[in-house]
């Protein structure tokens, strides 16, 4: 991971241990950096993410947090490992995060509206607020369900979108936070249905509020939703309404 920080390699040697930090650890939540956005309100300068927000140089900040454990050894899902990865596309493509995707992702799909949150400078944020249209964030996972073309062209790798997909960890080895789903790829995540004694793998990119982009491969199904349950509990759960409704639905229909 230092590979791409160059200018902070005085962090390792602060912390030897962070040397063996790679971007599957990223990708996979097994950094063991630790972080916390959510003992605290975000208006609470001890909040990390509030912290990351003031800090005069974010990214450093990030790179300085403590190990808590060893790299993979332990799941913890924390944002400021998806913050880190997208300040690396940054650095390797010399391009703002926002800017590359508008250019190599967005114009590619035709999606025009969409706003990313700028924490300072060219740093982005990454973990989270971006804003998309429910059909746009469909077009999204319609990508990934057609192994990353688009209109015949080639966007994402089929490698890439077999991969990050794929389950790479289980969560619930680790702890129960996150009991509903059965998997976790490359921010990613897994979770197999069941209807009529057939099992139906999805994944699924699951945003804060109930934002979900959810592919079910073997259906050729996507499934979009959106909300605003940030601080209340949902009245019924997505996966509830795919499991009873959706997927019944769409496998009842293909026998009719």
């Amino acid at each position: 991971m230092f590979d791409y920080f160059p200018e902070y390699a005085d962090l390792i040697t602060q912390s030897p241990d962070k040397a063996d930090l790679t971007i599957r650890h990223l990708l996979t939540m097994t950094s063991g950096l630790t972080y916390d956005d959510e003992s605290l309100p975000y208006t609470d300068s001890r909040n990390d993410m509030n912290r990351f927000y003031s800090n005069r140089n974010p990214i450093r900040f990030l790179l300085a947090l403590p190990l808590f454990a060893e790299p993979s050894a332990v799941y913890d899902y924390d944002n400021c490992n998806t913050n880190i990865i997208g300040q690396i596309i940054c650095q390797a493509t010399g391009d703002r995060l926002d800017l590359f995707a508008k250019e190599n992702l967005f114009d590619q799909l035709n999606i025009r509206q969409h706003e990313w949150q700028i924490v300072r400078n060219d740093v982005v944020l990454s973990s989270g607020d971006l804003h998309l249209r429910p059909r746009d964030m469909a077009k999204f996972g319609l990508l990934f369900l057609r192994r990353g073309e688009w209109n015949g062209q080639r966007i994402i790798s089929s490698a890439w979108c077999d991969v990050s997909t794929a389950m790479h960890i289980n969560p619930n080895d680790y702890n129960s936070e996150f009991h509903m789903v059965d998997g976790y790829g490359f921010q990613w995540w897994q979770k197999d249905y069941s209807y009529r004694s057939k099992s139906y793998r999805s994944y699924f990119a699951w945003g804060w509020g109930g934002q979900l982009i959810v592919n079910i491969p073997e259906l050729n199904l996507i499934v979009v939703t959106t909300a605003g349950n940030w601080y209340e509990a949902e009245k019924i759960s997505p996966f509830t309404i795919i499991a009873d409704y959706i997927i019944p639905s769409a496998c009842d229909a293909g026998n009719s």
